[in-house]
């Protein structure tokens, strides 16, 4: 086109025996085009180790050779948060911007009570990326993950300690057809799995206090639902 409409993208490909240098994909923003246009290149130059992160380091196993456009992902040292993107790549011999890890001076406060748990001691004070673990006590269920993280100054969310006796089961919509080995149930209990058939690929699902996570879906059970409705109505 002669003129392109802020928020058009282009995406290029290099003619065979070329590769691409730069990113393969442009967008239009009101300034201009963004990231810049790439180039195509005969042949291209492979990348050493990656340059130390200072404060982090790489997240693989490092090689002493990476090939172009491969990409590495970066990692901060306990109590120091990443800036830039996480992921750096080999362009032609260079590897992108390093982000920086900048330490977070911010602490967490005492560890809050979980109802029918408890925790490993460990002492303050807890800093950025600091974790600790709880426990249901005997006759409970943990829901949730059992590790919670200080992030800046502040706790991630508890776990729970459900009696075991009242965790809820999860119900099986009909509409859903399931395994054969298991299609005579209704209800199933806490933690059990579940593998079902959908527009010809199979998922599965685990029941957790009656909720199914992932949630039991399939487009064409609302198909199914609709013609059923349909046809009751029509006869």
């Amino acid at each position: 086109n002669d003129i392109y409409k802020v928020g058009a993208v282009l995406k290029f490909s290099c003619r065979q025996r070329h590769r691409i240098v730069g990113a393969d994909s442009v967008q239009c923003y009101h300034f201009g085009w963004s990231p810049g246009f790439p180039t195509c290149k005969a042949e291209v130059r492979s990348c050493g180790p990656p340059p130390q992160l200072p404060n982090g380091e790489v997240k693989e196993t490092q090689k002493q050779e990476y090939g172009h456009r491969e990409v590495v992902e970066c990692v901060c040292h306990p109590g120091f948060l990443l800036k830039g993107s996480n992921k750096i790549q080999c362009v032609d011999g260079e590897w992108t911007t390093l982000p920086t890890c900048i330490e977070e001076d911010s602490t967490c406060g005492d560890v809050p009570d979980l109802d029918h748990g408890y925790v490993e001691p460990s002492g303050p004070p807890y800093r950025h990326g600091d974790s600790v673990e709880f426990t249901c006590r005997e006759a409970f269920t943990m829901i949730g993950h059992k590790s919670i993280m200080c992030i800046r100054g502040t706790w991630t969310q508890l776990p729970q300690c459900i009696a075991t006796d009242e965790l809820a089961k999860c119900k099986w919509s009909k509409l859903i057809t399931r395994e054969e080995s298991y299609s005579h149930k209704i209800e199933f209990n806490h933690n059990a799995n579940i593998s079902y058939k959908c527009r010809g690929k199979y998922k599965h699902s685990t029941c957790v206090n009656g909720r199914w996570e992932p949630e039991v879906t399939c487009t064409g059970k609302l198909l199914f639902a609709i013609f059923l409705k349909f046809y009751s109505i029509s006869s």
